[in-house]
């Protein structure tokens, strides 16, 4: 069965459709903190012919709001809510209305059906492409310990999760195939044009690296040259630095040795522009390396269901070069899976020395991504993985059995509830998980 990448907000509008809930949808032409008017789309003929439905903000000012509706005003093409807006809704402000569930209830559906659809489907991972691809660098703090993201994949509202901005910095994340050293995405700095911009990562357990050489290394990219720089500091030692300086818009790694404290107080790196006019830079790849010893734990990915086989790199650490890379496999018997929700690929210090600043490719079977948004303001946005009709079949058992007790005697909603869980059912039949020969399971997601 065929996975799909469906957006929340539009899976919930479909759904709204299907269930023969909306009302109507559109974008606020204005509002106040306890109204919304819509003079396109808000065009029903009496007073009050909104009143007791929902609305939801899905997209812009005010998204996740969920609001009782009080009153419809018809000439004035107003909803009334019973609560104020979290923020004053806007011409940016996108919204849908049900009547018969909220749109919690929506949301709550369709995160049911990707985690029950999670438990039916893996998505395979090759040598070549997938989630899993070069993740880890052997040797690499931030592959351990729950330090992390140095590769810039993964973001929290365009700030590289794991990290931190300072209210100088304007934070995106970049795909732009020149924009991107490694991986799928880069992290994209632009200082206000006139205060240093930074973002920050402290490191966890750094007592483990006292009176040790670490370096950092980081992939630079800027529109300005000899304005960006990394920076590592260990509290009692002087920090130490190394700032692009090979011209513009071109990559350069830069790299930063500190010898660490015989007491350290902490350990931080940074990504900073220094002071001065605008500058827009990319960084990627970004490593902390112990140059004082070995690390044999690394923390494998969160989607990451089993893990079947482990590569080292060999040949040139040069991206575009002819023999880019080479891959051994490390033997099976040298590793094993530590499992849970803190799941690491662990190597036996006896058969196994991992190197240092060597990419480690892992190939294995992820979960489909499912709703991990804390707030429905950020689950709107979401994506997930999952067969789009078997999300709608779920979804509308789900809803269906959510009603009243006494609505839910009426035979016919009774058939309709047998009749989705009994398609969603014989849907499943045809969803298997048939995991890779030699896996080990990381997580039972």
């Amino acid at each position: 069965m065929p996975i799909d990448a469906l957006t929340v907000k539009q899976t919930i509008l479909d759904l709204t459709l299907m269930m023969g809930d909306l009302v109507v949808k559109g974008t606020a032409t204005s509002a106040s903190s306890t109204t919304l008017v819509d003079t396109n789309n808000l065009l029903f003929s009496n007073d009050d012919d909104l009143n007791g439905t929902w609305v939801g903000i899905y997209e812009g000012t005010g998204v996740g709001d969920e609001r009782a509706v009080s009153d419809f005003t018809a000439s004035s093409d107003t909803i009334t809510v019973v609560d104020t807006w979290s923020s004053t809704l806007n011409t940016t402000s996108d919204y849908f209305v049900t009547r018969r569930w909220r749109p919690q209830q929506y949301i709550d559906a369709i995160a049911g059906a990707v985690r029950r659809a999670a438990h039916k489907q893996l998505l395979h991972l090759d040598d070549v492409t997938g989630f899993q691809h070069e993740l880890i660098t052997f040797g690499d703090i931030l592959s351990t310990d729950g330090n992390g993201n140095g590769q810039m994949e993964n973001f929290t509202t365009n700030v590289p999760t794991g990290w931190t901005a300072d209210g100088n910095t304007t934070s995106a994340s970049d795909s732009d195939t020149d924009d991107v050293r490694r991986g799928t995405f880069s992290y994209k700095m632009t200082s206000d044009g006139s205060n240093l911009a930074q973002i920050t990562q402290a490191i966890k357990f750094f007592e483990r690296y006292a009176s040790s050489d670490i370096r950092m290394y980081a992939w630079v990219r800027a529109d300005t040259t000899a304005r960006s720089l990394i920076r590592l500091d260990d509290g009692p030692s002087t920090a130490v630095t190394d700032t692009e300086a090979d011209g513009v818009n071109v990559w350069e790694e830069l790299n930063a040795l500190l010898t660490v404290s015989d007491a350290p107080t902490g350990i931080d790196i940074d990504c900073e522009i220094s002071a001065g006019g605008a500058v827009n830079t990319n960084f990627d790849d970004v490593r902390l390396i112990w140059e004082g010893g070995t690390i044999y734990e690394y923390d494998l990915p969160g989607r990451l269901a089993y893990l079947s086989k482990v590569e080292a790199a060999v040949g040139t650490t040069e991206e575009g070069a002819s023999n880019v890379y080479g891959w051994v496999e490390i033997p099976r018997w040298m590793w094993k899976v530590q499992g849970g929700s803190n799941a690491k690929l662990v190597f036996d210090p006896a058969a196994y020395n991992p190197p240092r600043n060597v990419r480690c490719r892992l190939t294995g079977q992820a979960y489909p991504a499912t709703i991990t948004a804390a707030t429905p303001a950020t689950a709107y946005a979401e994506t997930v993985e999952a067969n789009a009709e078997y999300v709608k079949a779920y979804a509308k058992w789900y809803l269906l059995n959510s009603l009243p007790y006494d609505i839910l005697a009426d035979e016919t909603i009774r058939r309709q509830v047998r009749d989705a869980w009994g398609f969603m059912l014989e849907m499943e039949e045809t969803m298997s998980v048939s995991v890779n020969p030699g896996s080990e399971i990381v997580r039972a997601n």
